[in-house]
């Protein structure tokens, strides 16, 4: 016959069972109830997406990150249009500046939405094409960096370099080079 005590909020625990291992167990079945079901779903639905990437492991950061780049190139690109004679000193800054400013709104900014889109949808050519964007803001933004004074957007140029290094080595390190070889054996013609 086991006995039966009330614990500090009047539940029931066998006489057998310390405390602790009570807790314990209604601390993983309302882990098991609540938490899992939310957390697999978001789980499931991303990997739905992206499943058929040759990835080593989630994409979320890079994603977060991404778009972080995206917003400050968006805000760089456009205060340079509007302010151009605030940032950029000199007329040779001015023209070499703007017409850079135009190209990284209208041609550079889609590229690299448009490849995160892809690559959320599970295309390899966005994957592919992801770090190429990356590439593109790493170098017109180290142009920026050093080619202009000290001014109120040298904050924002760093910031930019500085994440798209550390999103470029986060998304290289993330694709599986052999998957992709294998991937495309085959399909692109090979030429020397």
């Amino acid at each position: 016959m086991t006995r039966r005590r009330l614990t500090r909020n009047n539940r029931i625990v066998q006489s057998g069972q310390s405390l602790d291992r009570q807790l314990e167990l209604d601390l993983t079945v309302w882990k098991t109830n609540y938490d899992a079901p939310m957390v697999l779903k978001e789980m499931n639905a991303n990997q739905q997406r992206t499943a058929g990437l040759p990835i080593r492991r989630n994409l979320a950061l890079t994603y977060a990150l991404s778009l972080i780049i995206a917003t400050l190139m968006a805000v760089a690109s456009v205060a340079g249009l509007i302010y151009r004679t605030i940032i950029y000193a000199t007329d040779e800054l001015l023209r070499t500046f703007v017409s850079n400013d135009v190209v990284n709104l209208f041609i550079g900014l889609p590229i690299l939405l448009g490849s995160m889109w892809l690559a959320r949808r599970g295309k390899l050519i966005g994957l592919l094409c992801w770090p190429g964007a990356l590439i593109f803001v790493l170098y017109t933004y180290s142009v920026y960096l050093f080619a202009m004074p000290l001014n109120v957007a040298f904050l924002l140029h760093l910031a930019l370099v500085t994440l798209s290094v550390y999103t470029l080595i986060d998304l290289v390190a993330i694709i599986d080079g052999k998957a992709v070889q294998q991937r495309l054996t085959g399909a692109v013609p090979e030429r020397l």
